[in-house]
């Protein structure tokens, strides 16, 4: 099947100009594809996504502009799942997992608590060796002094902030962020849409919380690829440290149980903040550090957004199923690849 792991805005644009200019597709073909950027555009301001991005459901069943490859992570529903390890388990079961892949690991570190979760469980079970960390500035050496110490040991580098969405070897290495923690542990959506949402009562968060998690735990790592300089990814070495079946059937149950400390990105008072992600502030603190994960609030990946951040100019347009890189200069020869027409 002709399918996608990775879409980006400029193919997305390219292939919807493609479609609606081409004499290869009937009015009704054309028709039918415009409906189905329609639905999309919908449910991604619903799912507190920007227009730009894409979806990819994990249940298998919507149909999307882009046919999506869903086969890389099993097909989970939101059911109670029975006999799970604690958290912390499931954490530490997760660090070994990717130990035993015998991979170097590239790790994106961010200096925030979810990425402070995924270095503190790999430097507990890994060789020092095994651990390349990654950070687009020195801002999450000055947040975590005590880690930063220990780091010394590692083999770390600070890269140019516009050049770290291309470090990641993924043809070879393990690839792992922290990204999807937040959905899983309480995030109300993202910064754009937080006045939007913030009178919505705690039932709504429930409500709402399958269905952004559905349809963006397939996609939400791989802004860390966009500028990648592989022409194939292996998809066994997308390693995101969340991206794991138990993480899912936990917060699942967190959700059913209606136990989840609801917080928004970034417009979270920090006393509300503070008492979220409680377990995953444990875990830190019972394996490596006792005070600094109680203290940490809302943390940005930089201390000062890099000037042209926003509008800069990455590199890769898409990316097959089958992990073929294409590249925005080869981008105009393969704008009929996997779209639902």
């Amino acid at each position: 099947m002709n399918n996608f792991i990775y879409v980006s805005e400029k193919y997305r644009n390219a292939v919807c100009d493609y479609v609606s200019e081409s004499e290869d597709f009937s009015e009704e073909q054309k028709l039918s594809f415009e409906v189905l950027i329609f639905d999309e555009q919908r449910l991604l301001k619903w799912v507190g996504r920007p227009p730009s991005w894409f979806l990819n459901d994990i249940e298998g069943k919507k149909e999307e502009p882009f046919q999506m490859k869903k086969d890389h992570f099993p097909k989970i529903k939101f059911e109670y799942h029975e006999g799970l390890p604690s958290l912390h388990d499931i954490f530490m079961n997760r660090a070994e997992e990717m130990r035993d892949m015998d991979k170097e690991i590239d790790l994106f570190y961010s200096g925030g608590l979810d990425s402070a979760v995924v270095i503190t469980a790999l430097m507990e079970v890994c060789p020092k060796d095994q651990l390349h960390i990654i950070m687009g500035t020195d801002f999450p050496l000055k947040l975590w002094p005590k880690m930063a110490k220990r780091m010394e040991e590692y083999n770390f580098e600070i890269v140019s902030p516009h050049t770290l969405f291309s470090q990641a070897k993924i043809d070879t290495n393990l690839f792992t962020t922290g990204s999807e923690a937040d959905r899983m542990f309480g995030s109300t959506g993202f910064p754009e849409y937080t006045s939007e949402y913030s009178k919505e009562t705690e039932e709504i968060n429930y409500e709402r919380w399958w269905t952004i998690t559905r349809h963006t735990n397939l996609t939400q790592s791989w802004r860390y690829l966009q500028d990648i300089k592989v022409s194939k990814v292996d998809l066994d070495n997308y390693q995101p440290f969340f991206f794991y079946p138990d993480i899912l059937k936990y917060s699942i149950n967190c959700n059913i149980e209606k136990r989840v400390v609801w917080h928004s990105d970034f417009h979270c008072p920090d006393e509300v903040f503070l008492k979220s992600k409680m377990e995953l502030r444990d875990f830190i603190a019972k394996l490596f550090d006792k005070e600094w994960p109680y203290t940490r609030t809302k943390t940005r990946m930089f201390e000062k957004l890099p000037e042209t951040w926003k509008n800069y100019g990455y590199g890769v347009a898409a990316v097959y199923g089958d992990g073929t890189v294409i590249f925005t200069e080869d981008m105009h020869d393969n704008l009929d690849y996997g779209i639902n027409i």
